[in-house]
């Protein structure tokens, strides 16, 4: 091999020679490097040999000397036995290989990196000289999980625990195998292995988590046989409530004319256009998949008002928003989405959509659901809801919907409502969905619910495949104009599905108890949800009307003055805003919430002690740069107000407003300049004076004049 000047090889790239040096550095045998940079042995041994050859480390990486082989000067068959004989690792075979554990650890620091062909590379040289090499096995299928590569992931986790079946995670990765394949029993064969393998430990923990998720998805399936007989009496059984909903103002959605008429839900087909809808599902597969890998516990991503959208799914829910939902997204906080990408034959358990790391009784305004395949069985709504009286009322569900997904189908429904989706055959192709919940004045906290950094798996790899979906701003400018030109209704825009209300008890030849109800509810077939527009129906369920001609009885429920109806859409307006008394509680609560923060009490603690400090070394003045403070607060010490905190500060600064706005960093800084200066001159620092002050670098500054008058 020709030498160039200061060591490089002749077609040999500058950084394949640095990848070769650095290996050679790291201790890894000529005849391993060989087969890596897959070059002859001699031509490694020359370069390792060439001036500059114990040079660069990789940035970030410490240098290390160089390790030669053992007495020889080319590699040779000698020098490489004596080199084995020294540092050699001795595989399952027994036979011994070098340098394995540095080029494993190598993989390893690449794969962090994001440099996946390189380390699948190295790794898979030394799988190829150790077949057995478990460590190497089990790194190999990381990479390709985080490389979304499905088959290799598969094949390396299967080989792996063939060389060690005793290793709790690799069952864990062997269940994610079976569920993509739809093998819901083989999935949870795996994870009881992994929890009887580690039954203390967090990855036994997280088996027994996972099925039991995984027994409540598949657990409200759709079973044949009429149900009426038994079903009947407890529908009519269910009486209304005398108390109304006891909920928080803050847990309140603002009006809802959308759900006013006949039904309490709506649907579109067509709902997007052709060229938003063409990346939308060219993306939700890999985005699916990044939420159930992602090692930050986000289980949903978000996207705030004042946001711009960097993804079509992002751009698709701003669209369904304005478009079909005519709203404007200056009244909602912030979109909550994420992507399901599970096989056809699992459903989905009977829920409410909610801030899960909250608690309490938030909700989103409007919940929806965005179809992006045709498999998999119906989204089921139900009437109930929860307030502080109950956390299922009715207990007994007195009406529901059914909508089949179809491509390109959105159907959206109020976010208080419990639902879920039922699977009713064993198709185990992957049926995609998007869901959308629009937030009205309350955002989700984390971790469960966090702005995607779609860019990496940071901190196990610097890089991610969901990056590809990183649309550029000129696209996504295309895309905004495209969806401009569609109007419901028109050709080529968005067509309202017709809902369409079961009136027969013999529409009725199925049953199903939801997973956790006492009583089967009936239900209809597959074959009639599968009769209407697009082959795939969207039905009312009108229970109680229907039990009541099963029953020969009269369906009409007394009249309550002042509680809960039984009627659905008599009832979703006590889950709303509905005069200015309850507008001002809400208010005033948020108001509240802001004076009592951690985010305000921080900040006063943290501005007490300049104060002392500079009256301790006799200053007469301080400044207190307001930007800088709220930024250590939220990000160092991770204590950011939330929704109702904001808009509490809001209110602070606007007191003639009886509705939130945007709380932007200015309206922050301003509140938190007022809150400060009036506790703090309450607490010792009344004789001094503060004035704010704009400062071009600091932003809004407290400047504290006289502290001389606060000594003694």
């Amino acid at each position: 091999m020709v030498l160039l000047p200061g060591g490089a090889a002749a077609g040999l790239s500058p950084e394949k020679e640095r990848m070769i040096r650095r290996m050679l550095q790291r201790g890894l045998s000529v005849s391993l490097v060989a087969d890596i940079a897959e070059i002859p042995e001699e031509e490694v041994s020359s370069l390792g040999e060439a001036p500059g050859a114990a040079a660069v480390a990789a940035p970030g990486e410490p240098e290390a000397s160089v390790a030669s082989p053992s007495g020889s000067d080319s590699g040779a068959s000698q020098g490489q036995q004596d080199e084995d004989n020294a540092t050699g690792a001795e595989s399952p075979s027994g036979t011994r290989f070098v340098g394995h554990d540095q080029a494993l650890d190598l993989g390893k620091s690449l794969l962090k990196r994001g440099d996946f062909a390189m380390s699948r590379q190295i790794l898979d040289s030394i799988v190829s000289q150790d077949p057995q090499h478990f460590d190497a096995l089990l790194s190999l299928s990381l990479l390709s999980d985080v490389c979304h590569d499905y088959p290799s992931f598969a094949d390396y986790i299967g080989r792996a625990l063939e060389v060690n079946p005793d290793h709790a995670q690799a069952w864990i990765y062997q269940s994610m195998c079976h569920e993509r394949r739809g093998d819901i029993d083989a999935t949870l064969a795996a994870l009881a292995r992994a929890q009887d393998l580690d039954p203390d430990g967090a990855v036994g923990r997280d088996a027994a988590q996972q099925m039991s998720m995984l027994r409540r998805n598949r657990g409200c399936p759709l079973l044949p046989g009429t149900c009426w007989r038994e079903a009947a009496p407890r529908i009519l059984g269910q009486r209304p409530r005398r108390a109304p909903p006891q909920l928080d103002e803050r847990c309140l959605s603002p009006p809802r004319p959308l759900f006013r008429g006949q039904w309490c839900i709506r649907a579109w087909d067509d709902a997007l256009g052709p060229d938003l809808l063409a990346p939308l599902r060219r993306s939700v597969d890999d985005l699916g998949t990044y939420l159930h890998r992602n090692p930050k516990q986000c289980r949903t991503f978000w996207l705030a008002r004042d946001a711009e959208p960097k993804t079509a799914a992002e751009l698709a829910g701003r669209v369904l928003l304005e478009k079909l939902l005519g709203q404007r997204r200056e009244d909602f906080v912030g979109i909550e989405w994420w992507c399901k990408n599970q096989s056809a034959n699992l459903g989905a358990h009977f829920h409410y959509d909610m801030a899960v790391a909250d608690g309490g009784f938030h909700r989103p305004a409007y919940s929806s659901v965005l179809y992006l395949a045709n498999e998999g069985g119906p989204t089921v709504v139900l009437d109930q809801a929860a307030d502080m009286h109950s956390p299922q009322w009715p207990q007994v569900p007195q009406e529901g919907y059914v909508v089949m997904p179809r491509i390109n189908r959105w159907m959206v429904f109020p976010g208080e409502l419990r639902h879920g989706m039922m699977p009713v055959d064993e198709d185990i192709r992957p049926r995609f969905v998007i869901l959308y919940n629009f937030w009205s004045s309350h955002q989700p906290s984390g971790p469960n619910c966090q702005v995607p950094d779609l860019a990496s798996y940071s901190p196990v790899s610097a890089k991610a495949p969901t990056a590809a979906h990183l649309l550029p701003a000129a696209q996504l400018d295309a895309l905004v104009q495209s969806e401009g030109a569609r109007s419901p209704g028109e050709p080529g825009g968005p067509t309202a599905v017709a809902v369409e209300a079961l009136v027969s008890p013999a529409d009725f030849e199925c049953g199903s108890d939801f997973g956790e109800l006492a009583v089967r509810m009936p239900m209809p077939s597959l074959r009639r949800m599968r009769e209407g527009p697009r082959d795939a129906a969207a039905f009312h369920l009108p229970w109680r009307r229907l039990a009541g001609e099963v029953l020969g009885r009269s369906s009409e429920a007394p009249a309550v003055g002042g509680g809960c109806p039984l009627a659905l859409v008599e009832r979703l307006p006590l889950w709303e805003l509905r005069d200015e008394g309850q507008l001002l509680r809400r208010r005033a609560s948020d108001i509240r919430a802001w004076m009592q923060s951690a985010f305000v009490a921080k900040a006063e603690e943290l501005a007490r002690a300049e104060l002392v400090k500079a009256v301790e070394r006799r200053s007469d003045d301080c400044k207190l740069g307001l930007a800088s403070l709220a930024r250590y607060i939220c990000e160092d010490l991770r204590q950011r107000p939330c929704t109702s905190e904001l808009n509490g500060a809001f209110f602070r600064r606007k007191p003639l407003f009886v509705e939130a706005g945007p709380c932007d960093l200015a309206t922050l800084h301003k509140a938190l300049y007022d809150e400060l200066k009036s506790r703090l001159r309450a607490e010792g620092f009344g004789k001094a004076t503060c004035h704010p002050a704009e400062d071009g670098h600091h932003g809004l500054v407290m400047n504290w004049v006289g502290l001389h008058a606060c000594g003694g």
